[in-house]
């Protein structure tokens, strides 16, 4: 499965909702950042790897700037 046509995994969207400005933080991310965070999550070999990935993904999306107002 190509990353690009991908649909995020239920338990990342799911995750974002949870997260204060999660989802908003996912959908502001560029193609590139969002591989970034897909990829990995799409080929974890094991529900403990796809866990442990996913909580890094959510300390990268908690930890990134606000994007600025858009005017």
């Amino acid at each position: 499965m190509r990353v690009r046509q991908a649909e995020p995994p239920a338990a990342l969207l799911r995750a974002l909702d949870a997260l204060p400005g999660g989802r908003a933080a996912f959908e502001a991310l560029s193609r590139a950042e969002r591989y970034s965070i897909l990829h990995p999550l799409i080929t974890a070999p094991s529900p403990q790897t796809f866990e442990a990935r996913l909580r890094r993904a959510l300390e990268r999306l908690a930890a990134r700037p606000d994007p600025p107002p858009v005017h």
